[in-house]
C-alpha cells in the first residue's frame, strides 16, 4: 500500500465483500437454506479480528487521536460519530458471536435470531464505510502533514507485522471466498450454505 488512506480503503473493500456476501446469505436463508456453522464461525472471526481488532484498531488507536490533535470541532464531531458506530457494530458482532456458539450445536434454536443480526451488520457497515471513505479519510489526507502521514503508515505497518502476513493473507482469502456467494445467488445456490433439513 502507498499510504495509510489507501490501506484503509483496501480494507473497506474486503469488509464490503464479506458484508455483500452475508446479505446474500441472509436472503438465501430466508428462502430455506442453512448457513454452515463453519461459515458462521469464519464470519465472526473475520468481523472480530480483521474488521475489529485489526482495521478498527488502526483507526481508533492511531488515526482518530491524531485527527483530534488538529483542534477542529468538525473533525472531532466526525470522529465521535464514527467511534459511536464502531461501538454499535462491535455490539452486534458480539451478539453474532454468542449466537454462533449455539448455532454450531443447534442451528434451529437460533436460526430466527441469526438473519436479523446479519442484516443489521449489512446495514450498519456500508454507512460507516461511506462516512470514513468520503468524509473522514479525505479530511485526514488534507489536514495531516506528510510526516504525520508517514508516522501513521509506519504504525499501521507495525500492526500488520504483529498480526502476521500469513494471517492477513488468510483473511484476504476468506473475503474472496465469501464473495463467491454473490456470484452464485442468481442460481439460488450458496457455496457457504447447505440445504435446510
Amino acid at each position: 500500500m502507498n499510504n495509510f488512506a489507501q490501506e484503509l480503503r483496501h480494507e473497506h473493500q474486503l469488509i464490503d465483500k464479506v458484508l455483500a456476501a452475508m446479505s446474500t446469505v441472509a436472503d438465501l436463508m430466508e428462502r430455506g437454506q442453512e448457513l454452515q456453522a463453519s461459515t458462521l464461525a469464519g464470519l465472526v472471526q473475520f468481523l472480530r479480528i480483521f474488521a475489529g481488532e485489526y482495521h478498527h484498531n488502526k483507526e481508533e488507536k492511531y488515526l482518530f487521536p491524531l485527527l483530534e490533535t488538529k483542534g477542529s470541532i468538525e473533525i472531532n464531531r466526525r470522529v465521535a460519530q464514527v467511534q459511536r458506530e464502531h461501538c454499535e457494530i462491535a455490539d452486534v458482532v458480539n451478539q453474532l458471536a454468542s449466537i454462533s456458539v449455539i448455532y454450531s450445536s443447534d442451528p434451529e434454536a437460533v436460526k430466527l435470531s441469526l438473519v436479523p443480526l446479519i442484516v443489521r451488520l449489512a446495514e450498519l457497515y456500508p454507512a460507516l464505510i461511506w462516512k470514513e471513505e468520503y468524509l473522514l479519510l479525505p479530511l485526514a489526507e488534507h489536514v495531516l502533514t506528510d510526516s504525520e502521514q508517514k508516522v501513521l503508515q509506519s504504525k499501521f505497518l507495525r500492526i500488520t507485522q504483529e498480526m502476521g502476513a500469513d494471517v492477513h493473507d488468510a483473511f484476504e482469502e476468506l473475503a474472496s471466498g465469501f464473495a463467491l456467494v454473490v456470484e452464485y445467488a442468481d442460481a439460488g445456490a450458496c457455496p457457504l450454505c447447505s440445504p435446510a433439513a
